[in-house]
């Protein structure tokens, strides 16, 4: 086996082992267990201990601040919906700026989400911020679990940091102001035509908001196909297969498998695994076992989809307004071509 194959084999695994420990522990979603497992899994232990640790970290954070925010402002539709806006622009500024990244991007999107429950169903918001901390340490430690029995490899050694230059810090302010008018839109869209799954639309949209935004078609077509293959392939296993557990627990780690060789091979369309792999999971992962009914998956797959295509019209038209460029290509831009004499 390559060490490819390894590492893909060990991501199924740790994604199947925190789904089950998950509904073991009768987690309300524990397809976000799995989905931590899956972002957390890398090529060395020091990768996974140190994502791990800090999306832990940034998660309890973020819940905690959230549910004391939303207990304090309850009932106030407007000051919370700022609250929610003001945590994605900070946090995904942090995500792009600070050493401690992906804590910051945890504490900011999970703290959204509990904002998010507390304007939706208020009466739900403390059972919401509890199970998204166990939820996510479940996937954390199935991860841990899975890196050190399986991963022969040594712990790399520690990296620099390398701190975030000025065209960095100008594309992160780009990126953190296209996130809230990317929550503000959500939002409005939500209050006025009543979405599918909003929470879910939120996620989709905020977590793959990219630091150089304005991308073009391509990166466009990547995420849309992506969620559309791994989507359409859970769906039809939901559909044509028995809803028995050794079945479902075969295609789940078979299904993660093929799709993070994608997502795994470093190449320009790598995101095309990452987002089919994401969808697989938020289909095939529902309820308290394997699926019974296509319902609640049609349901997270129109919030998948409607959030992916509101953040790839945003960079498209944000491209043709200049975001995401260069110093340099902006500078070119704006510079008036000489009239001769």
């Amino acid at each position: 086996m390559t060490a490819n194959e390894g590492l893909r084999l060990r991501t199924a695994l740790a994604c199947w082992c925190a789904v089950l420990l998950a509904l073991f522990l009768n987690l309300d979603n524990a397809w976000w267990a799995a989905i931590s497992a899956f972002i957390v899994s890398g090529a060395d232990r020091k990768t996974v201990v140190s994502k791990g640790a800090l999306r832990v970290i940034g998660t309890v954070i973020g819940c905690a601040a959230a549910f004391y925010a939303a207990t304090f402002f309850a009932g106030q539709y407007l000051t919370l919906s700022v609250l929610i806006i003001g945590s994605i622009v900070f946090g995904i500024y942090k995500r792009y700026t600070s050493p401690y990244s992906y804590a910051w991007t945890l504490a900011c999107v999970t703290g959204t989400l509990v904002l998010f429950v507390s304007l939706q169903n208020p009466g739900e918001t403390r059972a919401f911020a509890i199970d998204r901390c166990l939820e996510i340490s479940t996937g954390v430690l199935a991860a841990m679990l899975v890196e050190l029995l399986l991963n022969p490899r040594p712990i790399s050694g520690e990296q620099d940091t390398i701190p975030a230059d000025a065209e960095t810090r100008r594309h992160a302010m780009e990126a953190a102001v296209f996130a809230g008018i990317i929550m503000v839109t959500i939002l409005l869209l939500d209050r006025y035509f009543n979405l599918p799954s909003p929470i879910q639309i939120a996620v989709t949209a905020t977590v793959m908001i990219p630091l150089q935004i304005g991308y073009g078609p391509k990166k466009a077509f990547d995420r849309l196909s992506g969620c559309l293959i791994g989507g359409s392939t859970g769906l039809a296993i939901v559909v044509f297969l028995p809803a028995n557990l050794l079945v479902w627990s075969l295609f789940l780690i078979v299904g993660i498998f093929v799709f993070s060789r994608t997502h795994f091979s470093g190449q320009s369309n790598a995101y095309v695994g990452t987002q089919a792999v994401l969808a697989y999971l938020m289909t095939m992962v529902t309820g308290s076992g394997p699926p019974t009914t296509v319902e609640p998956v049609l349901d997270r797959l129109a919030g998948i989809f409607i959030g992916v295509v509101i953040l790839v019209i945003g960079n498209l038209l944000a491209r043709e307004l200049g975001f995401g460029r260069s110093s340099e290509e902006a500078t070119t831009l704006t510079k008036k071509p000489t009239t001769p004499a």
